[in-house]
């Protein structure tokens, strides 16, 4: 979908999803976050309450890591 030109940082506004990338944190899908990051996705994106993709990775620990370090790549 994103080489046909879907959006990463697509926000839906009729659900409390957030992006693509708060999905799929929440999931545990690591390989779709690295594709969605390959493809330019704002890991600082916030949700309609506020919070970014890597606060949905409670449980998923690898999920987390990718997104701090990939925060970490951003902010300089």
């Amino acid at each position: 979908m994103m080489k046909a030109g879907a959006s990463v940082n697509y926000i839906c506004e009729r659900c409390d999803l957030g992006s693509p990338l708060h999905v799929c944190a929440q999931r545990g899908k690591t390989q779709c976050l690295k594709i969605m990051l390959n493809y330019g996705a704002n890991v600082f994106l916030k949700d309609k309450l506020g919070l970014t993709a890597r606060h949905k990775t409670r449980q998923h620990r690898d999920c987390e890591e990718l997104l701090r370090e990939r925060e970490g790549k951003n902010s300089i």
